[in-house]
């Protein structure tokens, strides 16, 4: 959840930009109350990123 013009951002891997339109596609048809969206398609890597596992960041502290 993000501050400002977006509730929320999303960065989503496919094999393919006709598999990424068939997800939004099926988001959009489930009516999750999605207004609207913006894509932005990298189209080069600019530098390296660690990757990590959902569940890290699912790990509390407390």
């Amino acid at each position: 959840s993000v501050g400002g013009g977006v509730d929320y951002i999303l960065k989503i891997m496919t094999a393919d930009i006709d598999a990424y339109q068939r997800l939004v596609d099926g988001l959009l048809d489930r009516e999750l109350g999605i207004d609207r969206y913006f894509t932005y398609i990298v189209t080069k890597t600019v530098k390296e990123e660690t990757v990590l596992p959902v569940a890290s960041f699912a790990a509390s502290d407390e």
